[in-house]
């Protein structure tokens, strides 16, 4: 499915308000000024992501994924580049590169930046749309993206929304991605909450 100009403006806007008040709580968190901004989104089947762009499915990142289900299903996954996690998690605990207890101090954090992030998010969407989403705790993964989709879902009709997210900290720009897995038929009902609230 592609999303009209208006469409992807609506939900641009959407994603940011959640991003903003995420932002205010890390800067809590971090007691450093956070800023979260959304540059992009793009909505794509897997099996067309993985013939375009075969290192996005296939790249080693560091996530943090919910799932989520109302009157839209699916999975919610906070994902970034090794370089930014290590980064973002160096910031936040002061803890050196390469020290023994830097990969569980990593996943730790991690999972709590993701948590906030994910929730505000998704609180967000609920609150725009007015409708009740149910979503579990935050769990941390670390591997190939394609393993954030849950295994009954994996199919080449999977529908992703890749939400490119920019972190401004202490001056530093950390990127990741916002990226959403709508099960089947569920994408078609999130677009259809976003003309309603367009209309």
């Amino acid at each position: 499915m592609i999303l009209t100009p208006d469409q992807e403006d609506a939900i641009k806007e959407f994603i940011n308000i959640g991003a903003g008040h995420a932002a205010g709580a890390l800067s809590e968190l971090t007691e450093s000024h956070v800023k979260l901004s959304i540059p992009a989104i793009k909505v794509v089947k897997l099996a067309d992501l993985e013939k375009e762009d075969d290192s996005f499915t296939k790249e080693i990142s560091s996530s943090v994924r919910i799932n989520f289900k109302g009157f839209t299903d699916g999975t919610a996954a906070l994902v970034f580049p090794p370089a930014s996690a290590l980064k973002l998690v160096s910031l936040v605990s002061d803890e050196e590169f390469g020290t023994p207890d830097m990969d569980s101090v990593q996943a730790g954090i991690l999972t709590e930046i993701g948590n906030i992030i994910l929730n505000h998010i998704l609180g967000a969407i609920g609150n725009i749309f007015q409708q009740h989403l149910e979503y579990n705790v935050a769990n941390y993964v670390e591997g190939e993206i394609i393993k954030l989709i849950e295994p009954d879902d994996s199919t080449p009709d999977l529908v992703i929304m890749i939400i490119d997210t920019q972190f401004n900290l202490k001056d530093l720009e950390i990127t990741g991605d916002v990226v959403i897995f709508f099960k089947l038929g569920s994408l078609t009902k999130f677009v259809e909450a976003v003309e309603n609230v367009l209309s």
